[in-house]
């Protein structure tokens, strides 16, 4: 449970930190996703939003 917790956290801190990149309706989502179903959940929707903001050329492949 605790490791759970720790990972959402996570999560949301990285997002907070990268919101720059990201819009409003994609943030509440993974915000909604982690908080609601799990980490299983908002960290593939975060990594596909960023994917897909890597193939489009918005940010550089890190």
């Amino acid at each position: 449970m605790r490791i759970g917790i720790i990972s959402a956290v996570a999560i949301l801190v990285y997002l907070y930190i990268t919101k720059a990149r990201y819009s409003y309706p994609q943030i509440i989502s993974v915000v909604a996703a982690t908080c609601l179903i799990g980490v299983s959940c908002g960290l593939p929707l975060l990594m596909s939003y960023q994917f897909r903001q890597q193939e489009s050329g918005k940010i550089p492949a890190e």
